[in-house]
């Protein structure tokens, strides 16, 4: 067997802002066009007059009614109604981040692997406690949390923040079908047979509703009571993952609030954090947003890429199916967020994009989504139940599909490769970058499909043994300013460049804050604050480059000619930064590389 050296190098629209009162400043903040209404409604009923019969009383006291009607002036004749809202922080936790970088190389006949951190040969548990003190160093995110509020402890809410938004809370929409699953993903061949099934990660999940307990393992950790009971979408994608990834701990939560119960954590795309839950590094959202608008980046994707930038957390998001009328395959937020991983649906009996699969992009201009993967689940399950279906009631045998299902199988594909290299953990933009680079199996009606797509990603299905084997790996991170060079670019060499099939991917985090403002600033330019591009160079001669605008990874695939080394150029041709004002935030630095080899 040939040796084979891979390496690893590190280092919303906008809603109604309400028309305060005198008495206060929100003008900072904004409220959905459903709370707006509300509380237009409620000052409407302060302003009634109540109109009242007067009486006389005889000499013992006794009323004697008069025909007399009084009115009795201003009167407030709301009950104090409440709305069930969702309250997010925009306040972005500004801190100093120590520029680092992280080299590793994976020998591919041993599998062995050596790791150095900032030059310099680490062990592995030294390069996990860098990376675990690293994650303690930055300070908590406040996404933020669902409330029952009435009108006036809505504008108190308003008096006191700076940066929030509130808006009417909706319950996920679940995106579900049956059919037949046929895996060609080299799951069992290549990650089971190196026991990488997921030990050592967490994935959360959040449903309406709760898995059957029938099909439940000792790795699952329902995180509240299941309120909204037994049903069968919860079910179909905790097969999925329980499958993919058997040894990785899966944390269930039932989405909402019923009988009373406080909800733990506040919206479906948000993720339990703190010590209990430090092995949490995947979610899986098999959802979309009821209320996305077609074509939109709104506040919800706002709010999950601030979340991933913030929190490291790899986030799996289903591109939606378009199975309503009127969905015309745009992809569903949150999928639209750019840090997020959105995955549409394969057929795996041809390879094809299935005919429902969301594929059109937001109004940014970013292209979704990023990963194609295998739906049409059928576990052959023994037990059956039943399930609400509409009116009635529906069997569930065991089939599960839609991108409901290819989005859960992703999410525990990248569990199992957490789980054969740990120091993967705590790197959206490196997984981001090993999928988009690691699509080996061509996807036939790819173009067809999605015509939009321009560059490399989601036109082939991720197989293991090129996400796991053949790859240089190399992550960077730091301040604005602390990774590029003084002319703005990152530069190294990739030895031992053979005449063979090669493809390089990079890929980098953003906040959804800077995205969801700067959209309706500025339309047609500067909707990323840092647009980085990538050069492939060999002789003094560029064989392949990648140059998007509104994407937040780059891609490029080739073959060279020749043999020798190659240049590689990571080139950030555009970093806004603005400190003063809050629609603008500085960035950070986030980056991952990695180049793929066909053996």
């Amino acid at each position: 067997m040939k040796k084979a050296t891979i390496l690893l190098v590190a280092a919303f629209g906008i809603g109604a802002s309400y028309a305060a009162e005198s008495s206060f400043n929100a003008s900072q903040s904004n409220i959905s066009k459903e709370i707006q209404d509300f509380l237009d409604e409620e000052e409407s009923y302060d302003s009634q007059t109540v109109p009242s019969k007067a009486y006389t009383v005889d000499v013992l006291g006794r009323k004697k009614s008069s025909n007399k009607i009084t009115v009795l002036g201003k009167a407030k004749t709301t009950k104090n109604r409440k709305i069930r809202v969702d309250i997010t922080n925009f306040d972005m936790p500004d801190y100093k981040v120590k520029t680092t970088s992280t080299k590793m190389e994976v020998d591919g006949e041993t599998g062995k692997v050596r790791l150095w951190l900032n030059d310099k040969e680490v062990s592995q548990e030294e390069f996990e406690k860098a990376n675990e003190k690293a994650m303690r160093e930055r300070p908590p995110f406040v996404a933020g949390y669902t409330d029952s509020l009435s009108a006036e402890e809505i504008k108190n809410l308003l008096k006191k923040n700076k940066h929030i938004y509130i808006s009417k809370h909706a319950k996920p929409i679940d995106q579900m079908a049956y059919t037949s699953i046929l895996n060609k993903s080299q799951i069992t061949t290549h990650a089971f047979t190196n026991s990488a099934k997921g030990n050592g990660v967490g994935i959360h999940f959040q449903e309406t509703g709760c898995p059957h307990p029938y099909f439940r393992t000792s790795n699952y950790v329902q995180l509240n009571s299941c309120a909204h009971g037994v049903q069968m979408h919860p079910t179909g994608v905790f097969q999925v993952l329980s499958n993919t990834a058997p040894e990785a701990t899966i944390y269930g939560q039932d989405e909402g609030a019923m009988n009373g119960e406080a909800q733990p954590w506040p919206m479906p795309w948000q993720h339990p954090t703190g010590p209990n839950y430090s092995d949490i590094f995947i979610s899986s959202h098999s959802w979309s947003s009821p209320d996305s608008p077609a074509g939109e980046y709104v506040e919800v994707d706002a709010k999950m890429d601030n979340y991933v930038y913030n929190t490291r957390i790899v986030s799996v998001v289903a591109a939606g199916n378009s199975d309503q009328q009127g969905d015309n395959f745009y992809v569903r937020s949150p999928g639209k967020a750019l840090n997020a991983i959105t995955v549409g649906a394969v057929n795996p009996t041809n390879d094809n994009y299935m005919y429902y699969s969301n594929w059109k992009n937001s109004e940014i201009g970013n292209e979704k989504p990023e990963v194609a993967n295998y739906t049409n689940f059928e576990f052959n399950n023994s037990y059956t139940f039943q399930y609400p279906c509409g009116n009635s009631s529906c069997t569930y045998n065991g089939y599960f599909n839609g991108t409901s299902a290819a989005t859960p199988y992703t999410a525990a594909t990248i569990a199992d490769l957490m789980s054969h290299y740990p120091s993967f953990k705590g790197h959206p933009e490196l997984i981001k970058a090993i999928l988009v680079s690691g699509e080996k199996r061509p996807i036939p009606n790819a173009a067809s499909h999605n015509p939009q797509n321009t560059t490399v990603a989601a036109k082939g299905i991720p197989v293991y043994s090129s996400l796991a084997w053949n790859r240089t790996f190399r992550t960077w991170e730091g301040e604005n300013n602390g990774v590029f060079d003084s002319n703005e670019k990152i530069t190294f060499t990739e030895a031992g460049i053979k005449n063979a099939h090669y493809r390089i991917g990079i890929a980098w985090l953003t906040s959804g804050t800077y995205i969801y403002y700067n959209k309706g600033l500025n339309s047609t330019t500067e909707k990323l604050p840092q647009d980085i591009d990538l050069r492939v160079k060999q002789n003094g001669k560029t064989i392949a480059s990648s140059q998007s605008t509104n994407n937040p990874f780059e891609v490029v695939d080739f073959t060279p000619t020749k043999n020798g080394d190659l240049t590689i150029e990571i080139h950030r041709w555009r970093n806004t930064q603005n400190h003063s004002s809050e629609y603008m935030p500085p960035e950070k630095v986030i980056l991952g590389y990695t180049m793929w080899i066909d053996r």
